[in-house]
């Protein structure tokens, strides 16, 4: 067992050597030397295995109930820092105890606290992602790119477990392993997660299978018919009989009654007691969701750790060959960004909130696609994102540079780290003013970019 684990380990150190050639040849056609050279010394060996602390909703007056949860999380923080985990010191005020780093090698699927649901293996960066994107309770969220579900989930508990989530994948596969994710962490179950006070409609959760560049709605008049391509919905989904099962896999008989209530909730004429509380459903011309995240499959030259995981170990072929970074492969990927986001956008109402992220570094593949839509779209505003409370700590370093030039890269990444636990925000302004880059060598985390873009109001210029 010893024997193979170190044989994989030592697999993944070549393939990880490869990818990062590549990523740096890539790095230097897309005109972006400086990155290349950022992305090859940021090894993503020393890149912290994260994880986030699953947090249960406000019990409302039932003090006897939100005791309880909190001596929970109080348990799960302490087991946490038992297992060599610490804590995020960046983080929001009011997140300031829900990431904790654990050593690179740690493995989370095989911890009971993961196994139990307790926790998330989620990177940090990704949720600062959800917090620019700033969902509020009661609100109507579009993931358009939701795989594997963990930013969802992040989504629901900033919600309060209220309002309406959608999350839309092109992949049965992927979609397939998001519901299990949901249905771990219980989202949009009412009976078992309870909702905050301010709370009208407890969450309603859905998951469909759609081409993310043409996706128009979630209703349930659009999909009846289609049971097939609703992977999850969690007005139909047995949460009783899971309880019964011990989340065990769902036999024939719980699918069909599954597929039953599905079929229910989809027909509108069966469907009245279900809209009780519901905003009315939307015009398609403006738009109807109030915040929309777009995490775009993407080249994950930001982080090799990605790499790996996407390419697998059974296609060193292809790594060899760096095909995954080829000329063709990226103009389809940039093709891809634009449609997704230009369609996200669509499906926003005028005042909502769109944020677009990848975990690449390529400006072809962030900015330049963000730029593509505010040349295209009238009514599309870039949105600075400078409300979560922190400053960014390479605004400092560009004031300490001399004649405006930056300090040092390896004197300025290590100032970083210190700088990290003074509360800075481990990142930098991207080429476009208020967009946030994340990179490997900054704060231990993977490597992100995310934008924020506003759709303005129809009677003014906001």
């Amino acid at each position: 067992m010893v024997d193979a684990e170190n044989a994989f380990a030592r697999e993944q150190l070549r393939l990880r050597g490869l990818l990062q050639d590549h990523i740096a040849s890539f790095a230097r056609r897309d005109g972006n030397v400086e990155n290349s050279t950022r992305v090859v010394s940021a090894s993503d060996g020393v890149v912290p295995r994260y994880i986030r602390i699953r947090r249960m909703a406000s019990s409302g007056n039932n003090v006897g109930a939100n005791k309880n949860h909190e001596e929970e999380e109080h348990t799960v923080r302490e087991a946490v820092l038992a297992a060599g985990g610490r804590r995020v010191p960046w983080c929001p005020p009011y997140a300031s105890e829900s990431f904790y780093a654990l050593p690179p090698e740690f493995r989370i699927a095989q911890w009971p606290l993961y196994q139990q649901g307790k926790v998330y293996g989620m990177d940090v960066a990704s949720g600062v992602a959800v917090w620019a994107l700033g969902p509020r309770p009661g609100d109507n969220v579009l993931d358009l790119c939701c795989c594997p579900g963990l930013k969802l989930c992040m989504v629901a508990e900033q919600m309060h477990h209220t309002g309406t989530i959608t999350g839309v994948d092109i992949s049965r596969g992927r979609l397939t392993v998001c519901r299990q994710i949901l249905v771990k962490y219980q989202i949009g179950r009412a009976a078992g997660v309870l909702v905050s006070p301010c709370s009208v409609v407890p969450l309603w959760c859905r998951l469909l299978c759609a081409d993310g560049c043409c996706f128009e709605t979630e209703w349930d008049e659009a999909w009846a018919g289609r049971e097939e391509d609703v992977i999850f919905d969690s007005r139909a989904y047995d949460w009783q009989g899971m309880e019964a099962r011990g989340q065990k896999r769902m036999n024939r008989g719980a699918r069909r009654r599954e597929s039953l209530a599905l079929r229910r909730v989809l027909n509108p004429a069966e469907n009245g007691a279900g809209r009780e509380g519901r905003r009315e459903r939307p015009n398609e011309e403006g738009g109807g969701y109030d915040r929309v995240l777009v995490d775009a499959d993407c080249s994950h030259d930001g982080s090799t750790r990605h790499m790996l995981k996407v390419a697998g170990l059974d296609d060193s072929i292809r790594m060899r060959s760096g095909g995954f970074l080829s000329e063709e492969k990226l103009g389809g990927l940039e093709e891809l960004q634009r449609g997704l986001l230009r369609n996200a956008f669509r499906r926003l109402r005028p005042g909502g909130v769109l944020v677009y992220s990848t975990c690449s570094l390529s400006p072809r593949q962030n900015e330049d696609v963000v730029a593509h839509l505010l040349k295209e779209e009238a009514n599309a505003i870039l949105d600075p994102i400078l409300e979560l409370g922190l400053p960014l700590f390479s605004c400092e370093m560009e004031e300490k540079g001399e004649g405006g030039k930056r300090s040092d890269d390896n004197a300025q990444a290590n100032e970083c780290l210190h700088a990290c636990g003074r509360g800075y925000l481990p990142c930098r302004w991207g080429s476009l003013p208020g967009t946030l880059l994340f990179e490997p060598r900054f704060g231990e985390t993977s490597g992100l970019f995310i934008a924020r873009i506003k759709k303005k109001q129809s009677n003014s210029n906001v």
